[in-house]
């Protein structure tokens, strides 16, 4: 569900030190309806509230009943304005209205790819991050060579193309 990838997400980047704020969610629904001008104020308080943070849109496929495109454009333009060094965002919408989202504001889909891809960092790395955040997010014991052994599995999986790239399923 939304609320878990978000908080993982959260939780992995915080134990990370990227992020440094809260998870703040927001509805798109204001954004409908509205002019382009006042669209773009909501949509940039939006964004401005979660700064630092993780910011989770809720009601995504709402933009889609804007068949102007006016919301999700709004939308767009705020987002891209996010430090994505120090902040995160997380849509909420199912295939279909994500389709209907990135028609209407193609610069949407650059925004959110389909998965996360951590180039600059080793699958050791990603072992450690993982572990990490095993202890701190949810408190647990975890096996001195639990970190060798997920990076272990993580060089076989980006071996395989899964991990830097390669085909397999979005997220």
């Amino acid at each position: 569900d939304a609320d878990a990838v978000a908080s993982a997400l959260h939780g992995l980047l915080t134990a990370h030190g990227v992020l440094n704020g809260a998870i703040t969610s927001r509805t798109a629904l204001p954004l409908v309806g509205e002019s382009a001008a006042v669209a773009a104020a909501k949509a940039t308080d939006m964004v401005e509230a979660a700064a630092g943070g993780t910011l989770v849109i809720r009601d995504a496929g709402a933009l889609c009943a804007d068949r102007s495109g006016t919301a999700a454009r709004a939308l767009a333009s705020a987002l891209v304005e996010v430090d994505a060094a120090t902040s995160a965002a997380v849509l909420v919408g199912d295939k279909e209205e994500w389709r209907l989202l990135a028609a209407a504001a193609p610069g949407l889909a650059a925004l959110f790819p389909p998965r996360v891809v951590l180039t600059d960092l080793s699958a050791a790395e990603v072992a450690s991050l993982c572990v990490t955040h095993a202890r701190q997010r949810y408190g647990l014991t975890v096996a001195a060579d639990a970190g060798r052994l997920a990076a272990a599995a993580a060089a076989r999986l980006g071996a395989a193309g899964g991990v830097d790239g390669g085909p397999r399923n979005a997220a």
